[in-house]
């Protein structure tokens, strides 16, 4: 695979992962995106059960499907310097604080609750809390 191919498939992966992170939290790319989402896809695959994250969802499908993204450009993504497009990653292994911070949001009554149920989340008032236009404005400063 060349450079360029290369390349695309991390442009693909980085908003693939960007959406998960805006359906989950309403934010472009939430602060560890790049840790949580390879994690919850490991796990999500590894159990055949859906990991929640915020309010939103990874399900074993999903994960399947980045996981052979990532498989196939032989890393996963990152937010590049400035914020408008993605560099290569790798996150494994998965710093303690990142594993510590996934293992309290499953085991929170809230996950509990969802996977009990197993039906996709709505909000009580049917509203979308993130808005009708995603990733605009929600990307915030360069992070580094």
């Amino acid at each position: 695979m060349d450079d360029t191919e290369r390349n695309a498939l991390v442009q693909e992966l980085g908003q693939a992962m960007s959406d998960i992170s805006e359906d989950c939290y309403c934010a472009g790319w939430l602060g560890g995106t790049e840790y949580f989402i390879p994690e919850l896809c490991r796990r999500a695959v590894e159990t055949g059960r859906t990991q929640y994250w915020g309010h939103g969802e990874i399900t074993p499908q999903q994960a399947r499907q980045l996981m052979a993204l990532a498989e196939r450009a032989g890393c996963w993504a990152d937010t590049d310097y400035y914020s408008v497009g993605y560099d290569s990653f790798q996150p494994f292994p998965i710093p303690p604080e990142y594993v510590e911070a996934i293992e309290r949001e499953q085991s929170s009554e809230y996950a509990r609750r969802r996977q009990q149920s197993a039906e996709p989340f709505v909000a009580p008032d049917g509203a979308d809390h993130c808005g009708s236009s995603r990733g605009e404005g929600s990307e915030g400063p360069p992070r580094r």
